[in-house]
């Protein structure tokens, strides 16, 4: 044989042995951290605390009260039980859409009330092409 042969033959050989002992060979697994459950008392205090800060009911009080519905409207008192109502109160959620149609309607209401004390009916919608641009 020439020595190609017994280089190729001494190649081949010692990667057969390098690939058999890198297979066989015993490795070590990485070890996991151990998984630790912690109780979010905090998290679940805080919710507490929002819940009642933010759905406080007494909030309500003076701008439904009755002095108040009787000088001003109810519109205040719905809009922010409407608000109140989205807020905080898990089980009990008003969709962002139907306060601002509350609020759309109490703002509308207002416009033509202020916009009706023109006498000219020409100031009026000047007035109301106003608002209605600026919203």
């Amino acid at each position: 044989m020439t020595w190609w042969t017994w280089m190729l033959a001494g190649a081949l050989g010692g990667a057969g042995a390098v690939g058999t002992v890198w297979k066989l060979w015993p490795k070590k697994k990485p070890e996991t951290p151990p998984v630790v459950v912690v109780e979010e008392k905090t998290a679940k205090e805080q919710l507490e605390v929002e819940k009642k800060i933010l759905s406080n009911q007494d909030l309500l009080t003076v701008p439904c009260s009755d002095t108040y519905l009787a000088a001003h409207g109810e519109q205040l008192c719905r809009e922010m039980f409407c608000y109140l109502m989205g807020r905080g109160v898990v089980g009990n959620k008003a969709e962002a859409s139907s306060c601002e149609a509350i609020s759309n309607t109490i703002n509308k209401a207002y416009i033509i009330k202020t916009c009706n004390a023109f006498e000219e009916e020409d100031k009026q919608k000047q007035c109301i092409e106003l608002f209605d641009r600026r919203i």
